[in-house]
């Protein structure tokens, strides 16, 4: 998913309806997200702020691809709580 206005907009409607859990999320062998909300809050922020200039975009990458597979996480999370 591209870094876009429109699919940041989708990001957030996701997260408003998905809220991420508040336990940690391990989301690469070296990684591990242990306040997923809050860190749903600031990459947004960051991702928002980065967008206008497209020399800036590329520093938001980052942030992007972390908020996409949180979003995987959690949805996997939603899924597991269904299928109980």
């Amino acid at each position: 998913m591209e870094l876009t206005k429109e699919n940041i907009g989708r990001v957030e409607r996701y997260f408003k309806k998905y809220p991420a859990p508040n336990v940690p999320m391990k989301i690469n062998v070296c990684t591990i997200v242990n306040d997923p909300p809050k860190m749903i809050t600031t990459h947004l922020a960051t991702c928002k702020t980065y967008l206008g200039d497209s020399k800036s975009r590329y520093r938001a990458l980052p942030y992007w691809d972390r908020l996409i597979l949180v979003g995987k996480l959690t949805k996997k999370y939603y899924d597991k709580l269904n299928n109980k």
